[in-house]
């Protein structure tokens, strides 16, 4: 298995990501919302299996001292 990180938030399938949250199990979040706390994140992961989004995480940081993890989320096959 070759998995995929990227760190940028272009080309995302929020619904997809919504699901994940869904099934990690995170909670019931909606796409829209999934993708405003994503952009405002000052770092941010997705991990892929091929075109399958299998897990993600995301932190919180000032840029000099402190960053919090907000959300790790992994899909329950793996």
């Amino acid at each position: 298995m070759k998995l995929k990180w990227k760190y940028e938030i272009n080309n995302i399938d929020w619904d997809e990501l919504s699901y994940l949250y869904k099934i990690a199990p995170l909670g019931d979040k909606k796409a829209e919302d999934l993708k405003t706390v994503f952009t405002n994140s000052r770092y941010r992961c997705f991990v892929y299996d091929d075109a399958k989004i299998i897990g993600v995480g995301r932190a919180l940081a000032d840029g000099v001292d402190v960053s919090y993890i907000a959300d790790v989320a992994i899909h329950p096959e793996y």
